[in-house]
């Protein structure tokens, strides 16, 4: 860990873009390592490395490799191991020498992640190699489309904080929704190319509003008041029955009596 914020590309993707670009083969590099012994403030012993590498591009042919072009690089590092000190000169040297020939060009351009960046210029076309080992037969090399393609650049923090906001919206887990997008596209979200990106948050989105429209639907319905229009009659008969007091039922039958009889 450095204690200041750093921004590059590591050794791995510039050697995998040389082989991408240019074939199995298709470059080499001779370096020439020149390391000291020094004193840290603590008094530790440390090992600081330089190395001087020349970067060859170029094609084998009947066993002799043929250069078309060639760039070189100073590279250091400072270790407390002597290997560690070494490899690191060397890795700063790839990378210094590989910039001159236009990779990595976004980290030395300050592009690297901006949410505005326009898309890149189309990938070179892989060149055809000899291989050294069999002879004149050509090896060719395609490009497939995993979801990482670097035509249309890296996916954004905007883009991939939508995604995991969608993905809490629709009730998923975001551990099983990498793996699933791991198992579909063949890449990690967080490696996914912009195209993949919008594909992934329309898709998310279009599952977010069915859910909230489903939600509605299934809202349920306001239960009525107990009270209703009959039973509301009923009580106010009965207030009005208390407040008339109890009905005298013997007197009013005895009259009822006296009327049929004819005595009235």
């Amino acid at each position: 860990m450095r204690g200041y914020p750093t921004t590059g590309i590591k050794v791995a993707y510039i050697i995998d873009r040389l082989n991408s670009v240019l074939g199995l083969g298709g470059f080499r590099f001779t370096q020439t390592v020149h390391v000291r012994e020094r004193r840290s403030r603590n008094g530790r012993v440390m090992f600081e490395a330089v190395c001087e590498l020349v970067l060859q591009l170029g094609r084998w042919d009947n066993g002799q490799f043929i250069t078309f072009a060639e760039a070189s690089g100073f590279g250091g590092h400072v270790s407390m191991l002597e290997a560690d000190a070494r490899k690191g000169s060397v890795s700063n040297a790839i990378k210094k020498a590989a910039s001159i020939v236009g990779c990595g060009w976004q980290a030395f351009a300050g592009r690297l992640d901006e949410e505005n960046e326009p898309a890149e210029p189309a990938a070179i076309t892989p060149m055809n190699r000899v291989d050294p080992t069999r002879g004149s037969k050509k090896v060719s090399s395609a490009n497939g489309s995993n979801g990482s393609n670097a035509n249309n650049g890296r996916i954004t923090t905007v883009q991939l904080q939508r995604v995991r906001e969608l993905v809490a919206d629709v009730g998923g887990d975001w551990g099983r929704y990498r793996e699933h997008v791991r198992g579909e596209h063949k890449v990690n979200v967080e490696y996914a190319d912009r195209r993949l990106a919008d594909q992934l948050i329309a898709s998310l989105a279009a599952m977010a509003e069915k859910k909230k429209a489903n939600g509605r639907r299934s809202r349920p319905r306001r239960l009525r008041s107990p009270c209703t229009r009959s039973a509301r009659r009923r009580d106010r008969r009965r207030e009005r029955g208390r407040e008339q007091g109890p009905r005298d039922l013997s007197s009013r039958a005895a009259q009822g009596a006296v009327s049929r009889a004819g005595l009235t």
